[in-house]
């Protein structure tokens, strides 16, 4: 649930989707090992649904519903507290990167 700010409007924060699976789990041979990524997000699941907007938008072949990031089991999500001067921005990616799944062949 998002946390809300002084005017009673929802207030970002700042999250961390961090791999739970191995970089070498065979799921990961359908989607691509991005590592750890940061974001400004309202809540756990709006965290997931950045990142997997985030990558759709820089990765050809993604989609955000095929996202690894929407995946419990591939990556977790764990707001980062005290973090008062990231969470000044808009909603979005703070750090990280997306990669190319392999090519086949």
């Amino acid at each position: 649930m998002a946390s809300l700010d002084i005017d009673n409007e929802p207030r970002l924060a700042v999250y961390r989707l961090i791999p739970t699976a191995a970089r070498n789990d065979r799921r990961f041979a359908r989607d691509a090992f991005h590592g750890e990524i940061v974001v400004r997000a309202y809540s756990p699941s709006d965290a997931r649904a950045v990142a997997s907007e985030a990558e759709a938008a820089c990765l050809v072949e993604a989609r955000a519903a095929d996202s690894p990031f929407q995946d419990a089991a591939l990556y977790t999500v764990i707001e980062v507290p005290g973090v008062g001067f990231l969470r000044s921005g808009k909603r979005g990616v703070v750090t990280g990167r997306f990669v190319a799944r392999p090519v086949a062949g």
